[in-house]
């Protein structure tokens, strides 16, 4: 009986630190839920609300780069490529874990058909609290 005991005891204590987590990659609901904030982004973009564009970022962005230097970098793709005609997901891809140590990361890369010309732009974001932010984005074209 008191080997019983002793393993049930055991096993509950096992059961307990044991850490569960469910991991998703590259998910419709995610492309959808990171397709969201990329899709605010870019109609703060086009009006120039760059105050409510740094909402979207995440402190860990801000910590990189400051929010002046955000600023002048979008005004400069404004002025040289004309403003944001349409902007396509081109590439995806995700990591959601769902659990004990639940996040999620997403990469989108978008083909943005600017009045002028076009650019391929990547953002990385984070689900952190439910919330999803920007933490990092790039702009490419052969001369930036």
């Amino acid at each position: 009986m008191k080997i019983k005991i002793i393993t049930s005891f055991i096993c509950l204590l096992f059961l307990a630190c044991c850490q569960c987590n469910y991991t998703r990659l590259n998910d419709n609901d995610d492309e959808n839920d990171a397709a969201k904030i990329v899709d605010k982004f870019y109609i703060r973009y086009e009006l120039r609300d760059f105050t409510n564009i740094h909402k979207l970022m995440s402190k860990e962005f801000f910590s990189a780069t400051d929010s002046t230097k955000l600023d002048s970098a979008l005004s400069k793709v404004l002025r040289k490529y004309g403003g944001v005609r349409d902007h396509t997901i081109i590439d995806f891809s995700s990591k959601s874990v769902s659990g004990t140590n639940s996040g999620a990361v997403y990469e989108l890369l978008y083909k943005v058909n600017y009045i002028n010309d076009s650019t391929k732009e990547l953002f990385r974001l984070e689900k952190v609290d439910n919330a999803i932010k920007i933490v990092g984005y790039s702009v490419n074209h052969e001369e930036i």
